[in-house]
């Protein structure tokens, strides 16, 4: 199963990266997380081995060929062009060029970073608070989100070979979604292109190729993205502070850059450009080490607590894992607390690992789909694989309204007979 092998190879390169990565902290501090986050592998792996048949087995892969649908590729290409920049204005009070010339200028202007600048204007404008002003900019983002999933995976996945208007309406659309971050001094858009590139790729690989991973071509292409993909990442991260790109920052005062770890004595510049990283993907794995070993298992109150819906708040250990560990135990800064602690803290142990059961049935329906060409199933495909992304590092699914929304329309037009002109398009 190709969105299987991705996620087995996406959680390998995290644990190598906490063994690798120059920071003050050990590998024994994230050892309790990556035992966590492997236990959760392997039950959506075993789970989705145990409900395959050979039904799924012997569908044979179906691409288009004859559908080309320019027209609702040029009415999506145009729904971003009016969207994107009322978005950037509405968010950031000034309009789309200016704020990409911002971007790039900060830095040698010696201002405040366009992300400092994006915080100041949201807590100036009180934007943290939902108003109806608010209402028309939250939906249309998750529209957006859901229209540009659809049109990537249709485009990219599912032809052999598309038209012109469909490949100028993905390229419109993309370069429009990275400039929303960039007016925002956010890095998050270009990691979630990132990972829909690599989908999409493994997904074409399968429908046309029949192959359950990259072929040797896609390989090397898949490589050289993600090294120009990183660089890009530390480009934009560097214009949002310093100006350098190869730049020693404290993530929290635990997770901070060891010049006397093993690859920053033999390989300085990686280790500097490893530690980029950190705040990302590893801060969110020792804050569940840290949450394990200081309430899982510090009491006998503490494990049964975790067994339980709210274990925490029910026994009077705290309100959430968030109000226990930060600050009190370790500082959290502004990185983020991953999905898996919420999830336990909130469903409990018991229904968490029924809910991967649970996601791990549907991920088999939606890749069954996806072979018989339903578009839509492979954006759920694409969300699921998102969710086990974010599971042991972040919140990129459960904080995004914009992606509830946009999985929220991938049902609504999946199953609404009422809205049959655009099921037409994402399931021929």
């Amino acid at each position: 199963m190709m969105y299987l092998k991705y996620v087995k190879y996406y959680y390998i390169s995290l644990t190598v990266f906490a063994l690798i990565s120059p920071v003050t902290l050990g590998f024994i501090d994230f050892l309790p997380a990556l035992v966590l986050m492997w236990m959760v592998y392997f039950i959506f792996s075993i789970t989705i081995r145990r409900n395959m048949n050979k039904t799924l087995l012997d569908v044979k892969p179906r691409i288009l060929e004859k559908y080309s649908y320019s027209k609702v590729s040029i009415i999506i290409m145009l729904y971003a062009i009016v969207f994107v920049p009322l978005y950037i204005k509405f968010y950031t009070g000034a309009n789309l060029v200016s704020s990409i010339a911002s971007f790039l200028s900060f830095n040698a202007l010696g201002s405040e970073s366009t992300y400092g600048s994006y915080q100041t204007y949201f807590e100036d404008a009180n934007l943290k608070e939902f108003t109806v002003a608010k209402l028309p900019y939250i939906l249309g983002s998750g529209v957006l989100k859901f229209l540009y999933w659809g049109l990537f995976i249709r485009t990219l996945a599912f032809k052999r070979r598309a038209t012109f208007i469909e490949y100028l309406s993905v390229f419109t659309v993309t370069i429009l979604y990275v400039f929303s971050g960039m007016a925002r001094g956010t890095s998050f858009e270009n990691f979630e292109i990132i990972m829909l590139v690599i989908f999409t790729v493994l997904v074409r690989e399968k429908l046309i190729n029949n192959r359950n991973w990259f072929g040797s071509k896609a390989q090397y292409l898949i490589a050289i993205f993600l090294l120009l993909g990183g660089f890009y990442f530390m480009f934009s991260k560097s214009l949002r502070s310093t100006g350098d790109i190869l730049v020693v920052e404290r993530v929290t005062n635990e997770m901070v850059y060891n010049p006397d770890a093993l690859i920053s004595v033999y390989a300085q510049k990686l280790s500097l450009a490893l530690h980029g990283f950190n705040g990302y993907f590893l801060f969110g794995i020792y804050f569940s080490g840290v949450a394990i070993s200081t309430i899982w298992f510090s009491s006998f109150k503490g494990f049964i607590s975790i067994l339980i819906p709210k274990g925490a708040y029910l026994f009077g250990i705290g309100e959430s894992y968030n109000e226990i560990i930060c600050s009190k135990v370790i500082d959290c800064g502004a990185a983020w607390s991953p999905d898996v602690t919420k999830l336990v803290d909130n469903l409990g142990l018991i229904l968490f690992i029924c809910l991967i059961v649970i996601i791990a049935k549907l991920s088999l329906r939606f890749y069954n789909r996806m072979l018989k060409g339903s578009i839509l199933s492979t954006v759920l495909l694409y969300v699921i694989v998102l969710f086990f992304f974010s599971l042991p590092v972040g919140n990129f699914v459960s904080a995004s309204s914009s992606i509830i929304i946009a999985i929220v329309l991938s049902i609504l037009v999946n199953n609404l007979k009422a809205l049959k002109g655009i099921n037409k398009y994402f399931n021929n």
